[in-house]
């Protein structure tokens, strides 16, 4: 009588075994009578065991004369020129500005004053033909001295900008004929005063960026014409001699003006220049003393909002900011500012919601 496997020994031989001595001492494990046929299942296991025991050159494909091959290379070029590759947009600043018309009276003007417009890594402000034309530009095509600084004066070297990177109110300096300011608020972006038009803007060209403006931009230390010439005084004169003429009304010469635009625009710099005393009014009117870089550390002075405590003067008008002293006292108070006595003593009222109780707004 055959002893029947257990389920644990089916399911275990459901399973390929691949090793042939396991699987021949496990076989052995039935005590199967040598007269009984074997199972269907020890047959399988056994043809997959000579299958797989087999050698490779037993089981190799018919086609014995397949032979793999690898694609051949292309050949070599040692002498091969090395192309080194550029972006371009398809002109140079030359090319656009005389190919196309809007900038003519601008190419005629560099013409007559001998200015190559081949220039690179540069941003032109060009005017339009409306802009350059009339008695002045007629002038300026007779003056070639005058035409080239002119030409210049619209040509920012080693600097290519798109209108959005013209930001801030500052100016660009060592510029041919001084500085040249700029202010970039929003959409709104102006070249010495000079609209630059948004929809004729960002021209990029091959070695550089045109920018169409709406006039021209003139040179911040010339003399203005209109007011050289017709300059009356307001007081009237006891005497008519030249020296008491001079000495009340000192001439304007271009080497003690100052840039336009340069002392006038907002600055991104520290002290008087940031607190906008170019007129320099009393200093201690706007505060902070000395080189207060907060204006809690030194002066107890409320600013309307807790999470800040530095004031921005420019954008306070004088009068905004009442300081009240806890007491009036001539020893005390010095011609600083009426809260003199906490100065050294970096003073900091940020207990609570951050306010002074010394100062209050309107």
């Amino acid at each position: 009588m055959h002893r029947k496997p257990s389920l644990s020994h089916n399911l275990n031989h459901n399973k390929p075994c691949l090793q042939p001595s396991f699987c021949a001492n496990h076989l052995s494990r039935f005590d199967l009578p040598t007269s009984s046929p074997r199972p269907l299942a020890s047959v399988v296991v056994l043809s997959a065991m000579a299958f797989v025991s087999a050698p490779h050159s037993s089981i190799r494909s018919s086609n014995s004369s397949f032979t793999p091959t690898t694609p051949a290379r292309r050949p070599v070029c040692h002498n091969a020129p090395v192309v080194t590759p550029r972006m371009t947009f398809g002109q140079t600043v030359k090319e656009t500005l005389e190919s196309n018309p809007r900038y003519g009276n601008l190419v005629k003007l560099a013409a007559a004053g001998g200015v190559d417009l081949e220039v690179s890594n540069c941003t032109v402000f060009a005017p339009t033909n409306g802009a350059l034309s009339g008695e002045r530009y007629d002038e300026l095509l007779a003056d070639p001295v005058a035409a080239r600084n002119v030409v210049l004066r619209h040509i920012l070297p080693d600097q290519v900008l798109t209108s959005k990177a013209i930001k801030g109110c500052s100016f660009w300096d060592s510029l041919p004929g001084g500085p040249l300011p700029y202010e970039g608020i929003g959409p709104v972006v102006k070249i010495a005063g000079v609209r630059l038009l948004n929809e004729s803007s960002d021209d990029e060209c091959d070695n550089g960026t045109i920018h169409v403006i709406d006039g021209i931009i003139s040179t911040p230390l010339a003399k203005p014409t209109p007011f050289a010439g017709v300059f009356e005084p307001s007081v009237p004169m006891l005497e008519s001699r030249d020296d008491i003429a001079t000495a009340v009304y000192p001439p304007v010469t271009p080497d003690v003006r100052r840039a336009f635009g340069a002392a006038s625009a907002p600055s991104t710099v520290g002290g008087r220049k940031a607190m906008g005393l170019i007129k320099q009014l009393p200093f201690w009117m706007y505060g902070p003393p000395f080189n207060a870089s907060k204006q809690e550390d030194f002066e107890p002075i409320s600013i309307a909002n807790p999470d800040v405590s530095s004031v921005d003067y420019q954008l306070m008008p004088p009068g905004s900011v009442i300081v009240q002293p806890d007491e009036v006292s001539a020893a005390k108070m010095l011609p600083v500012s009426g809260m003199s006595k906490h100065i050294g003593k970096t003073k900091r009222l940020v207990e609570g919601d951050g306010l002074s109780d010394y100062s209050r707004l309107d």
